[in-house]
């Protein structure tokens, strides 16, 4: 009488199998992951344009935060704890705000976290113009989308 099972031989191929398709999967997981990050990062900074001219319409002057334009209801996004940041990105305008010296300039910008979750940070001006860096900080010296 044969009993009934897989021998062992069967179960190491099949382990061996698994392991092949996770080597192949993980590594296009997490690319796409880090992918739809900094999509969703240019895609944030990017309302930041026309929020800013429409909060500009509201103050006469450049909101001071990326909180200012969600609060106020300038732009959409999520607050994490009162910040808009997310998994991949922390965000921040750098301007005076209604303050001196210059009300009516702005910048900002979207960090990278770590290279783990995010492969780029942008730099986003009055402009609009976009230009992304793989360092840890992009600036206005960095090739734009």
């Amino acid at each position: 009488m044969k009993e009934k099972g897989f021998t062992i031989i069967e179960l190491l191929i099949i382990v061996a199998i698994l392991g092949i398709i996770a080597a192949i999967a993980v590594p296009n997981y997490v690319k796409a992951q880090r992918s739809a990050r900094d999509s969703n990062a240019v895609k944030y900074i990017r309302t930041w344009s026309s929020g800013q001219e429409l909060y500009k319409k509201a103050n006469n002057c450049y909101a001071s935060s990326d909180e200012d334009l969600v609060t106020g209801g300038f732009v959409h996004k999520a607050l994490i704890g009162g910040v808009a940041d997310d998994k991949g990105h922390t965000y921040s305008i750098d301007s005076a705000g209604c303050a001196e010296p210059d009300p009516n300039q702005w910048y900002g910008r979207a960090r990278r976290r770590d290279t783990v979750v995010a492969t780029y940070s942008y730099y986003i001006d009055q402009g609009g113009v976009i230009h992304r860096a793989q360092a840890a900080t992009a600036n206005v010296t960095d090739p734009s989308l």
